[in-house]
């Protein structure tokens, strides 16, 4: 108990008017409608419509290549008579992928059904 009133005691030492005045003026600022309708922000959200089309096209292209590389591996052993691979675990990893890309899709339709903008 005695921690507690020193960090309070603490807390009212550091909070002085001139900082309490500083936070009130930030969060007046920032929650200003003229300021919030400024342009400012325009290059970080093309910044990040660009990030989002760069992460479909790698993620993409890796899940891509998973299937491959598991169809590789299921012809490579196919061939050797290992059976190390099998088919099963070949239509793994496409009903792993085809799970993960129905629900990021169902999401997408679901948020847009519901009132929200998809932008690209």
């Amino acid at each position: 108990m005695n921690q507690l009133k020193k960090d309070i005691i603490r807390v009212a030492l550091w909070l002085t008017p001139q900082r309490y005045l500083c936070a009130m003026l930030i969060l007046i600022a920032a929650f200003t409608p003229q300021l919030a309708m400024a342009a400012w922000y325009d290059p970080l959200v093309s910044a990040m419509k660009d990030a989002k089309t760069g992460f479909i096209i790698i993620l993409g292209g890796i899940s891509i290549l998973s299937i491959l590389y598991s169809g590789a591996c299921l012809l490579i052993a196919r061939v050797l008579g290992t059976m190390e691979t099998n088919i099963f675990d070949y239509g793994k990893q496409a009903l792993i992928i085809g799970i993960v890309g129905g629900a990021v899709t169902l999401a997408t339709w679901s948020y847009s059904w519901w009132g929200g903008s998809i932008s690209i």
